[in-house]
């Protein structure tokens, strides 16, 4: 379970997690750039949520609704095809 998985590691230091209804965690750690977890995040699929640094939800939001857009709806860099 990956919410066990989770909670057991130690991320950073200065870590909180809290115990959620439904076997959910909440993890909060302290971030020096978004880019670092990112790509983690979007790793863990529907499975994780960011809930809080608006900056990081709305770069995930993004990715996620890139990836989900179909290939025909791709930019187009001139000169490439």
């Amino acid at each position: 379970m990956l919410a066990n998985y989770i909670s057991e590691k130690v991320w950073h230091p200065k870590q909180k997690i809290l115990m959620r209804p439904g076997g959910r965690i909440e993890l909060s750690l302290p971030v020096a750039d978004t880019r670092d977890i990112e790509s983690w995040v979007l790793s863990l699929g529907e499975l994780m949520q960011v809930i809080a640094l608006k900056k990081l939800r709305d770069a995930v939001r993004e990715r996620q609704q890139k990836i989900g857009r179909p290939a025909d709806d791709s930019p187009q860099v001139e000169g490439l095809q």
